[in-house]
């Protein structure tokens, strides 16, 4: 396919047809990328996409857990809510740090 390169204000603009916009997947974001001495147009990607769909089927499976059991790492954050788990953070930083 061939197209013109326009202005619109201090912009360049290339006329794209719908119908392959919607053909390649293109909707309304995308990103551009230089390769050699071309443009590269791919539909943006949403980089947590899926996330959700795939926590629920790791908890439905028990693929859940922690793997590191370290003690250290362990508090009763989840459980009172009172940040236990950031005050034993900052503890372990002050210890660290001569404080």
């Amino acid at each position: 396919m061939k197209s013109r390169i326009t202005h619109i204000g201090q912009s360049l603009v290339i006329r794209i047809p719908k119908r392959l916009l919607e053909q390649a997947g293109i909707r309304e974001e995308v990103t551009v990328e230089k390769q050699g001495n071309s443009l590269i147009i791919r539909p943006a990607s949403k980089p947590r996409q899926g996330w959700a769909e795939s926590f629920r089927k790791m908890a439905e499976n028990g693929d859940d857990r922690l793997i590191d059991n370290s003690s250290r790492l362990q508090s009763d954050w989840d459980t009172n809510g009172n940040g236990s788990a950031l005050m034993l953070f900052n503890k372990s930083l002050t210890d660290h740090n001569g404080g």
